[in-house]
């Protein structure tokens, strides 16, 4: 039971990720094709096993004595170019192919809901094993990392599906390189870092070992940081080409806006973001302590500390929630002007 407790804690993330990306298009791709978007992306967790196991086993009966190789390899090999490849798979051969995929960004939305697809199946099989520390870890950096590869992703891929045919292979080459590089060079450091660790087995590290694991651990953050700027870079772009567009067919006109400062919805997101997965982890502790019981100590009250995970865990969950849709509520009216729209959206 306490499996299905870590898997909630790990779908969280995505959702809120997933409800951020789709919340910035302009003409909201329905429901039904985001999550079968989503969906197909879980699945592509079984054709990148089937990939990347062979050479995952090949790599570690190699016993290679270079923690930098093998994490290199590991990176690039059995993770971002399999699991990049598949998740690219879905956007072109599924999404890129239906009839609401009408415009660039869609692009955007379609890739992050394949990619999150993929990341919230990574991320309950990681927590099941690891627990709810490794839902929150893996949440604010290993499923943002996918989000952001799939947003790249479906930057590029939009450029391609709606550019003259002579000029569609570039992009169509760069929405599958870019983010297996983005994703080998985020997961390279964490991987060295791995072999470092048990290559100690379990002793203390020295000095100059432990300054490297923190360069490690800081370089793979500076990755991540890149990547998400990029993300968020390419998705304002493509959102003010998406109005302009839309103007310029008739189908919105502009309206005089006072300019908002982008400052209050980047925190009500981030904060709001980080208090919902938070609030998320002690309501999943009072669960699992109404359903298993866990052994206390004698004369603690199991109510009692069901009632102190609640306390914990209720109030930063719903004013996260609320905080993060104000946030995104906040960026999505930002601009000198505001496009309103003209009958429905064209489909």
């Amino acid at each position: 039971m306490i499996y299905a407790f870590t898997a909630v804690s790990a779908v969280v993330p995505s959702m809120l990720l997933l409800w951020f990306f789709h919340s910035r298009d302009t003409f909201r791709e329905p429901g039904r094709v985001v999550w079968a978007t989503f969906g197909f992306g879980v699945l592509a967790i079984i054709p990148v096993l089937v990939v990347a196991a062979p050479f995952a086993i090949a790599l570690d009966a190699a016993h290679l004595p270079y923690p930098l190789v093998v994490g290199l390899v590991s990176a690039f090999i059995t993770a971002g170019f399999p699991e990049e490849l598949f998740k690219y798979s879905v956007l072109v051969l599924y999404a890129g192919r239906h009839q609401e995929f009408d415009e660039p960004m869609d692009g955007i939305v379609y890739g992050v809901a394949a990619s999150l697809g993929f990341a919230t199946l990574e991320n309950i099989l990681y927590t099941a094993q690891g627990g709810l520390g490794i839902a929150l870890m893996r949440g604010l950096t290993a499923v943002p990392m996918h989000a952001a590869c799939g947003a790249i992703m479906g930057w590029f891929y939009g450029r391609a599906r709606f550019s003259p045919p002579g000029q569609r292979l570039k992009p169509y080459l760069l929405g599958y390189l870019v983010p297996v590089v983005f994703h080998g060079l985020y997961d390279a450091p964490l991987l060295t870092l791995q072999e470092i660790v048990e290559g100690l087995g379990g002793a203390d590290p020295s000095g100059d070992q432990a300054t490297l694991m923190f360069g490690l651990m800081a370089a793979s953050c500076v990755v991540l940081l890149v990547q998400l700027v990029a993300a968020v870079v390419l998705v304002q772009r493509a959102r003010k080409e998406q109005q302009t567009a839309a103007v310029a067919a008739g189908q919105a006109v502009l309206q005089p806006a006072r300019e908002r400062s982008p400052v209050l919805g980047w925190l009500g997101v981030l904060t709001g973001g980080g208090l919902a997965s938070v609030g998320g982890l002690f309501l999943l502790g009072a669960l699992a302590v109404l359903v298993l019981q866990p052994p206390m100590d004698p004369g603690t009250d199991p109510m009692a500390a069901v009632g102190g995970f609640v306390i914990l865990g209720a109030p930063p969950l719903l004013v996260g929630l609320l905080a993060f849709g104000l946030g995104v509520r906040s960026l999505n009216r930002r601009g000198a002007p505001e496009v309103v729209l003209v009958g429905a959206p064209p489909r």
